[in-house]
């Protein structure tokens, strides 16, 4: 079986959602991965659901050491405003960690 990760040129990137688990940088959030707030930057009426406030929420939570993103499918300067502000309020990615596939913004 072909992983979604390897049909798109990347046989060693993890599976959206697991590496927060991988990487010892668990989330509380319903959902771990930021797929609501990916989806904005290009289908309309995404930022209306209720799913995407919750991720929205998930940025503020505290228990996070970093914002972890995997910048060949989430791209931080892509997002909405509110979104990007509510990340730089809470995370330092001009100072991030690179490593492979992602990006690791540590916490202000």
């Amino acid at each position: 079986m072909t992983s979604r990760s390897a049909r798109n040129g990347c046989s060693s990137c993890p599976a959206f959602g697991d590496m927060v688990y991988q990487l010892g940088n668990p989330t509380a959030c319903r959902y771990p991965s930021p797929v609501f707030l990916q989806r904005t930057t290009y289908l309309a009426g995404v930022d209306e659901l209720v799913s995407h406030r919750e991720n929205l929420a998930c940025l503020s939570e505290e228990s996070s050491r970093h914002l972890l993103a995997q910048p060949s499918w989430f791209r931080i300067p892509a997002l909405p405003e509110q979104a990007r502000a509510i990340i730089d309020t809470h995370y330092d990615c001009d100072h991030a960690i690179a490593t492979g596939h992602v990006v690791a913004c540590p916490r202000r």
